[in-house]
């Protein structure tokens, strides 16, 4: 079967090329089951035997669109992919509520899993706040900051996040210690925060209320306990001073103010 027919249709669609590779995956994995007819009710079947319930719906979000493709109904599918939402949901709002019930802090793999949890479930915005402070170890006015695709004649006395071919060019002129550090820039080539930003108008608006979204990505964590946490892990010497220029704070003041025992 030749998928060009179907991986075009899905550029026609304005998909991102992540979510894509993610469709044309799924029906090469099901080969069988796609190159053949199929009613909707196969399909559930098909899709419920997924392990888990992020699984399950990224299967039926392929089907829905194979069906779209092929001109053929999609409506019992759509009904599954919302009810599939609504449980991945709920089972997200358990182990958050989980997290911030527990009075120790959770590890840094619990973060991850949650940054991936957000991902799943196309909460993007959380996604990204909770992917620039894990990887960039940075404060909440950091990700401050408009999503532009033309990073030209834009003000240096704001944060950008730039969308380019194969990157995003995050301009970091706004935040607590750029007086002393200068503006910062960042290369982001994760395929998956790219995918997540372009679906956002900026990550954090200067009208939120920076510390109650911040802990909405975190399980309700601020932006000072998930570097501790991220700290709290066994890093290099070399890993030290990277959060340390990252971040724009001095290397002492990591090591007295960050440590999670504190």
């Amino acid at each position: 079967m030749d998928l060009r027919p179907f991986t075009m249709y899905l550029q026609e669609q304005g998909l991102h090329t992540t979510t894509i590779y993610n469709h044309i995956r799924h029906v090469r994995y099901h080969f069988t089951f796609f190159s053949a007819d199929f009613t909707q009710d196969q399909a559930i079947d098909l899709i419920d035997l997924a392990n888990t319930t992020s699984a399950k719906k990224s299967l039926a979000n392929t089907v829905s669109k194979w069906l779209q493709y092929k001109r053929e109904n999609n409506d019992e599918i759509v009904s599954k992919i919302r009810f599939l939402s609504a449980e991945y949901e709920r089972q997200s709002q358990v182990k958050r509520k989980a997290m911030s019930k527990n009075k120790d802090l959770p590890t840094c793999n619990n973060l991850i899993q949650l940054l991936q949890d957000h991902y799943d479930a196309e909460r993007w915005k959380e996604y990204c706040i909770l992917f620039l402070l894990l990887t960039y170890n940075v404060r909440n006015l950091d990700m401050v900051g408009d999503v532009v695709r033309d990073g030209r004649n834009r003000s240096n006395h704001f944060n950008w996040f730039v969308i380019r071919k194969d990157s995003v060019l995050w301009k970091r002129n706004l935040y607590k210690t750029v007086e002393t550090y200068g503006a910062k820039q960042q290369v982001i080539k994760n395929k998956q925060f790219m995918n997540a930003i372009q679906q956002l108008n900026c990550v954090l608006s200067a009208s939120d209320n920076l510390d109650r979204a911040v802990k909405k990505a975190t399980g309700g964590l601020g932006e000072a306990s998930v570097l501790k946490i991220y700290l709290s892990t066994p890093r290099s010497a070399t890993e030290f001073k990277r959060v340390s220029k990252s971040r724009g704070t001095d290397l002492n003041t990591l090591l007295t103010s960050y440590n999670i025992s504190k």
